[in-house]
């Protein structure tokens, strides 16, 4: 049984990490963090959302992640309808559309999957406490039994 359980943590880590590899490798998908509560229930503050390519129509109903204007934040939301080129779009926890059109070339990607929570962990990994917490203290303690095991020899 402890084989069993120790074997299937070892795929869904395996899995998990050439997942993320994937991401990060791939001009065509992307992970991004939710900032805002504008698409609850859908999608909650602090969840990862992967969006990917568009292929094919946008059509009402999709969620899609766009880039408004000059800025460099992105904005996810659902397409309420297409006028041409152009997107309406509105978030789900708000009655009214945005009051801009969405150009079809501002959309980055097309809503996958979410991981929920997820993103708090990032945010807490981009933290010095984060970094800390993460990445030093396991690194010293490899240095400490590292050198316990030269001097403490049995």
């Amino acid at each position: 049984m402890r084989k069993a359980l120790s074997f299937l943590f070892i795929v869904a880590v395996v899995v998990f990490a050439g997942g993320v590899a994937f991401l990060f490798l791939s001009p065509d998908y992307e992970a991004i963090v939710v900032r805002s509560e504008s698409m609850v229930p859908t999608l909650n503050m602090g969840d990862v959302i992967v969006v990917g390519p568009v292929k094919g129509n946008i059509e009402p109903g999709m969620i899609v992640t766009y880039q408004p204007g000059q800025t460099s934040d992105l904005v996810t939301h659902r397409v309420v309808s297409v006028e041409g080129e152009n997107l309406t779009t509105k978030g789900d926890a708000v009655e009214d559309p945005d009051p801009w059109q969405v150009p079809v070339s501002a959309v980055q990607g097309i809503y996958l999957f979410k991981v929920p929570y997820m993103g708090y962990f990032s945010v807490f990994m981009r933290s010095r406490l984060g970094w800390f917490a993460l990445l030093i203290v396991p690194a010293f303690l490899l240095i400490a039994l590292y050198l316990k095991s030269i001097f403490f020899k049995k």
